[in-house]
C-alpha cells in the first residue's frame, strides 16, 4: 500500500542500545533493566510500500502524518491496513489510541500516528518510553515461554538426584541462573510498566497511560510473575536436591573414612599383638 504524498508523512527510527554514536540523538534514558539510551532519526517519505516485518525488542519504527481534516477518516483507514500489514501472514494485536487531537495506532515494534507536526516530539517520548519497557516484558515473556520444555525435563531432578552427573548439573545451574535473571529482570521493568515518568509533559504521559491500558499490561505483568513463581519453585526444589544428593554422599564419604580409619586401627592392634605374642 503506498502512502499519498500530500500526507507530509515522516518515517521516524527509535533504536534502544547501550550508548549512542556520534552525533546520534538521544530521546531518553533509561536505567532499568540495564542502563539504555533511545537514539532517535527521522526522514521524509513520500511513499511507503511496505508495512513493518515483525515485532522488534530494540527498535520502534513511528509513521507519522500530519493531522488532516479532510477525508481524514480515509487517512485513519489506511494507517490501520499499513498495521495489518505484517509481511509474516500472522495476525498482530494492534491498540489504537486516541488522545486529544493525536490518534496512535500500535504493535510490537512499530506505530503510526497522526497528529499535528508540533506534537510529534511529545508522542515520540511517550511511544519511545512505553515501547521500551513493553519490549523488555515481551522479550521476558518469549524466553518464558521458550524455557518450558527445560524446566519440564529439569523437573523430576526435584525427585530423584541421585543420578545427576557433572554436565548434567552444570546445565541445572544454567537453568536455575536463567530463571533468577528473568525475575530481577521482571522486578526492574514492573514500577515502570504500571505508569509512565511523572517528569514527562502531560500529552505524554496521557498517552503513555492510555497505551498500558489498551495493551494489558498489568495482566501481562500478573500472568509473567505466575510463571516466574513456578520456574522458582522448580528450580529451588532442584536445588535443594542437589544439595542434600551432595551432603549426604559427602556424608557417606565421612563414614566409609571412619571405617577405614577404624579398621586400620583394629588391624595395627592385632598385628601388634601378634608381634608381641611372637617375641614371648
Amino acid at each position: 500500500m503506498d502512502l499519498i504524498v500530500d500526507l507530509k508523512a515522516r518515517l521516524h527510527r527509535v533504536e534502544f542500545k547501550p550508548q549512542a554514536g556520534a552525533g546520534e540523538g538521544v530521546l531518553l534514558e533509561f536505567s532499568d533493566p540495564a542502563p539504555c539510551k533511545a537514539v532517535s532519526s527521522s526522514m521524509a517519505v513520500e511513499t511507503l510500500a511496505e508495512g513493518p516485518c515483525g515485532a522488534s525488542y530494540d527498535v520502534l519504527q513511528v509513521l507519522s502524518v500530519a493531522r488532516e481534516g479532510k477525508d481524514e477518516s480515509r487517512w485513519r483507514k489506511d494507517l490501520r491496513s499499513l498495521m495489518d500489514s505484517t509481511g509474516t501472514g500472522r495476525p498482530v494485536p494492534i491498540v489504537t489510541v486516541k488522545v486529544e487531537d493525536v490518534l496512535v495506532f500500535w504493535r510490537p515494534g512499530w506505530a503510526t500516528v497522526q497528529a499535528p507536526p508540533q506534537r510529534m516530539d511529545v508522542v515520540l517520548l511517550a511511544l519511545a518510553d512505553f515501547a521500551y519497557y513493553e519490549g523488555q516484558l515481551r522479550r521476558i515473556e518469549d524466553e518464558t515461554a521458550a524455557a518450558w520444555a527445560d524446566a519440564e525435563a529439569d523437573l523430576p531432578v526435584a525427585h530423584d538426584a541421585a543420578s545427576v552427573g557433572a554436565a548434567r548439573r552444570v546445565e541445572l545451574a544454567d537453568h536455575s541462573a536463567a530463571t533468577f535473571r528473568r525475575r530481577m529482570r521482571h522486578v526492574r521493568i514492573e514500577p515502570h510498566l504500571y505508569e509512565p515518568a511523572a517528569a514527562m509533559p502531560p500529552l505524554a504521559v496521557q498517552l503513555g497511560e492510555a497505551l498500558r491500558e489498551e495493551a494489558g499490561i498489568e495482566d501481562r505483568l500478573e500472568y509473567l510473575d505466575g510463571k516466574l513463581e513456578v520456574f522458582e519453585s522448580i528450580y529451588e526444589m532442584v536445588s535443594q536436591r542437589l544439595a542434600d544428593c551432595t551432603h549426604n554422599k559427602q556424608g557417606l564419604g565421612v563414614e566409609w573414612l571412619i571405617v577405614g580409619l577404624l579398621a586400620a586401627e583394629l588391624i595395627l592392634t592385632i598385628a601388634g599383638f601378634v608381634a608381641e605374642h611372637v617375641a614371648h
